[in-house]
């Protein structure tokens, strides 16, 4: 994984959509999109909402 996938990977922990992710880390949307499916493929999960658990269980999200 990398840095920014783990960046990415904390914040839908606490819930922003991928506008407001894209907004925060200063992305494109579609950029957010590629690395959320990334993760997904890297971590086995399938939807964001499996992505987000993986997050806060591995204490990774953010504020």
């Amino acid at each position: 994984m990398t840095p920014r996938e783990r960046e990415v990977l904390g914040l839908p922990g606490v819930g922003p959509s991928n506008e407001e992710i894209a907004d925060r880390l200063h992305l494109g949307v579609t950029t957010v999109k590629t690395h959320a499916a990334g993760l997904m493929a890297k971590t086995g999960r399938d939807n964001r909402i499996r992505l987000a658990v993986l997050a806060v269980l591995a204490g990774i999200t953010s504020d």
